[in-house]
């Protein structure tokens, strides 16, 4: 997925870039500070896609007011970011869970979704659903299974993300 085949739209505040790569449909968002939700810094492809939409003329992403979590009495938008304890200004409270952003980075909030929804335990603790051989290895042989497993998948020509 290259910044050419990915579509960017502009959002209040930020940057939407949606991308079809070998795992189906992405979605990334980049804020007006360069920084996008997958964590890849100001060089991720999705953060150059928005540069490249921008030198070609798309359209600007507007200012948004960002109210402090205090004004927006939410029992939903935390008073502080759960992940840096730091200042949060909220996007939108209209739909079901409130948009907020953290101010000292604005990938938190999709980091503290994650943790909300039960993502991390799922993948880092025991779950009934993960049965099989692959989870009963060792780390060992596990690591060992997945090396192989990646070096399968790049001899038949797959590029990463």
């Amino acid at each position: 997925m290259s910044a050419g085949t990915m579509q960017v739209t502009s959002k209040p505040g930020m940057y939407v870039v949606t991308g079809v790569s070998p795992l189906g449909v992405q979605t990334h968002f980049v804020g007006k500070d360069r920084r996008c939700t997958c964590g890849g810094g100001p060089n991720c492809r999705h953060v150059e896609a928005v540069a490249d939409y921008l030198r070609r003329g798309g359209k600007r992403a507007p200012e948004c007011h960002l109210a402090p979590a205090s004004e927006t009495p939410n029992p939903m938008v935390p008073s502080a970011c759960p992940i840096c304890e730091g200042e949060v200004r909220v996007l939108d409270v209209s739909g079901a869970r409130p948009l907020w952003r953290c101010l000292a980075d604005s990938s938190h909030y999709w980091q503290w979704r994650g943790e909300l929804s039960g993502v991390r335990a799922f993948l880092t603790g025991s779950h009934p659903n993960k049965v099989g051989a692959f989870y009963g290895q060792s780390p060992k042989q596990r690591s060992a299974f997945l090396a192989a497993a990646r070096q399968r998948l790049f001899a038949g020509g797959y590029t990463p993300l």
